[in-house]
């Protein structure tokens, strides 16, 4: 059990803490700085910890937290709480402010005593909150406003390192004309970005790289109406049967050579090889 959370004589049982908290003190041996996903693949290796989140318990900021429950060494957590989270969760919102402490009411000071093991008076009370066992609303609402700033410093920084928007040009999406697209060096990622073929960490500037800028601002009018139109066919234009029209052409040109040198071109308006020349030619 770390030294961080003194149970010598509160919570001899077990004691809740939020997961962040317990992550960082190490409740698990070793594992202090790891990760709140590595703390909990742990956590299911040993029976003497268990990890709830607290979005059941109804108690304002209590919900969007993670809390662990550390039993006595070898005893089983999930059989031996003291206390449940929703107990645990509204007894701290209860006991977050000093005015309240004389004048408990008879729950709290029962749900107070059996999860410490001491008696509900305020010098109790104190310990129990400097030692860790009990939380308060001011400490988790601390704690997520310090997720809330590191996750825009963190978004900061990506917007100079990271080109996240790429050429993100309104008309864009409305491209049919992919091949071209290529040709004019744009690609569209797995993520549905339309990024410069050289996209890259350069000059980011409010989450878009060099490359990505110009070629956003530099696609002319001539550009845009070939990204409108149908592509180009990769090859010469096939009949129904496969044929390319051309090589169609020139054997319906062999046929009427045929019939000319046989003195039948007077039949040429019933041949039925014509005939079906011209259906296929008309498809």
């Amino acid at each position: 059990m770390s030294s961080a959370v003194d149970t010598d004589r509160l919570c001899a049982g077990g004691f809740w803490i939020e997961l962040g908290n317990a992550v960082n003190i190490g409740v698990i041996d070793g594992d202090g700085g790891a990760s709140k996903k590595a703390f909990k693949d742990r956590a299911q290796l040993n029976e003497s910890i268990h990890v709830e989140h607290g979005r059941n318990t109804k108690v304002p900021l209590f919900n969007k937290f993670e809390f662990v429950y550390y039993s006595a060494p070898g005893s089983r957590a999930t059989a031996s709480l003291s206390l449940t989270l929703a107990r645990w969760c509204k007894l701290c919102a209860k006991l977050g402010s000093e005015i309240g402490w004389t004048s408990l009411d008879q729950r709290s000071r029962a749900d107070f005593e059996e999860y410490t093991g001491v008696a509900a008076n305020p010098d109790n009370i104190r310990l129990a909150l400097s030692k860790g066992v009990l939380t308060t609303t001011e400490t988790l609402r601390a704690i997520l406003e310090k997720e809330q700033r590191e996750r825009m410093e963190k978004e900061e920084i990506e917007k100079c390192t990271t080109c996240t928007k790429g050429c993100d040009h309104k008309r864009l999406p409305k491209a049919i004309n992919m091949p071209y697209l290529d040709q004019i060096g744009i690609i569209r990622g797995e993520d549905g970005i339309f990024r410069s073929s050289k996209c890259g960490s350069e000059d980011v500037r409010n989450g878009r790289c060099k490359n990505c800028r110009n070629k956003k601002s530099n696609l002319r009018e001539s550009q845009w109406t070939k990204l409108m139109e149908p592509p180009a066919p990769d090859g010469p234009i096939k009949s129904d049967d496969g044929l390319a029209v051309a090589e169609l052409k020139g054997q319906v040109r062999q046929r009427i050579e045929v019939l000319n040198k046989q003195g039948k071109m007077n039949e040429i308006a019933t041949d039925p090889i014509l005939n079906d020349a011209a259906i296929l030619l008309s498809h």
